[in-house]
């Protein structure tokens, strides 16, 4: 898999940015070119010697520990998921909550993805939705908690924005007392997302350049999908 990978990259990067110039960046190509070299001795390289006999000797490459790439990429994932589940509480249950958006939207997601102020707000819309959608539930405002991760790909790799959500499946009411969320009418996520997201893009789109997709979305679906 990993020799494919570097294969791939290694034979159509240079065609891949003269069909998509919007790639042809520092950035880009330095993460290509560190995948391209990781593991390899001639970049870089530990020697450890043995220290009774002063012959035995292992040499091991450099590593590029970039999460672009498959190895280092593997590690970095494994290093995030245990210090997340580090930061969750033994005896409160999650719910993973995935919020996506409609196809409507990815093309303005695309042509804003270097600024990364609609990323930030997308981010924040994801925290409002959580905040809305838990006082729909328990009909009062709930101090609650999440961690929410942007992903920018799909499964098949293809150009699809959406937020990952470890939420708490409760929250504590204003008088102090913890409130499970156990059960609920999941036409509510749908409901609330479409809500929250559409009033974020708008306050987004100050100049309401994009009015017209909005209305279209706002219109066409009762709700939006979310996986859970």
């Amino acid at each position: 898999m990993a020799n494919d990978f570097l294969r791939i990259f290694s034979e159509g990067w240079e065609n891949f940015k003269s069909v998509v110039p919007s790639y042809d960046k520092a950035h880009y190509n330095n993460q290509v070119e560190s995948v391209l070299r990781c593991g390899d001795p001639v970049f870089g390289f530990s020697q450890y010697l043995c220290l009774n006999c002063g012959k035995d000797s292992r040499i091991v490459a450099h590593s590029c520990k970039s999460k672009f790439c498959l190895r280092c990429g593997r590690v970095d994932g494994e290093n995030f998921a245990q210090s997340i589940a580090a930061k969750l509480y033994e005896d409160v249950d999650y719910r993973h909550v995935v919020l996506t958006i409609p196809a409507q939207f990815r093309t303005i997601f695309y042509k804003n993805r270097f600024t990364g102020y609609l990323y930030s707000a997308f981010i924040a819309m994801g925290w409002e939705f959580v905040k809305n959608f838990m006082r729909k539930v328990a009909g009062v405002g709930l101090e609650c908690g999440s961690i929410i991760v942007l992903h920018t790909v799909g499964r098949k790799s293809d150009y699809k924005p959406h937020l990952h959500i470890m939420l708490m499946s409760g929250g504590i009411n204003p008088d102090g007392n913890w409130i499970s969320l156990k059960s609920f009418d999941f036409s509510i996520l749908n409901r609330t997302w479409k809500e929250t997201l559409l009033s974020g893009m708008r306050a987004w789109d100050d100049l309401g350049e994009f009015e017209s997709v909005f209305s279209e979305v706002e219109s066409k679906y009762k709700g939006l999908p979310i996986l859970m």
